[in-house]
């Protein structure tokens, strides 16, 4: 059984079980160009946009399957060509808090937001963007658009979210954008 989140306007994401735990491996995605460190022998979840793997989730409370927190590292085509890291970064609404985390990927300007829902659920976002466009068709706005968008999220609770915040700044930090293949 898969489980669906929404985590911001323009990504729908399937979490699908890892076959093996995380070893104190670094974590390749080289299609979009990223690798990242989780906490040694923590389970590791495969996150899929439709049957296509964009980045892993880390349960903190449950299983692939059913994970109440968690941490996500994902990313994605910058497919509606938002130019900057607040453009993609989903943070509205009376409860939500722009620049609300003090987090960044390391080496690029990025956008944060920490968002209380109504249904007590927290979600901290860490959001930026890099690479251009690989085929230019001339001067505008969208030839000028990052290629990639990078997202770290935190899914977490009220009575949970210092200890939570500690495990997603810990893997936030080891997060490394690297070229995305070719």
């Amino acid at each position: 059984m898969k489980l669906q989140a929404s985590l911001s306007a323009s990504v729908l994401l399937l979490f699908t079980p890892v076959s093996a735990c995380a070893q104190a491996a670094e974590w390749i995605q080289s299609e979009y160009g990223f690798n990242v460190r989780f906490p040694t022998h923590a389970t590791v979840c495969d996150a899929v946009s439709g049957d296509h793997k964009v980045g892993w989730f880390l349960p903190l409370e449950g299983d692939c399957n059913g994970a109440t927190r968690r941490v996500i590292v994902l990313a994605s085509y910058n497919a509606a060509f938002q130019t900057s890291p607040d453009a993609i970064t989903d943070c509205k609404g009376a409860r939500a808090k722009r620049g609300g985390v003090d987090l960044a990927f390391l080496g690029h300007r990025s956008a944060t937001c920490l968002e209380h829902r109504p249904d007590g659920a927290i979600l901290a976002t860490v959001a930026t963007q890099a690479w251009p466009q690989p085929a230019p068709s001339g001067d505008t706005e969208e030839d000028r658009a990052p290629w990639i968008n990078y997202y770290a999220y935190l899914e977490s609770t009220p009575s949970r979210l210092d200890e939570d915040m500690r495990t997603f700044r810990r893997v936030v930090e080891t997060v490394k954008i690297t070229s995305p293949a070719p």
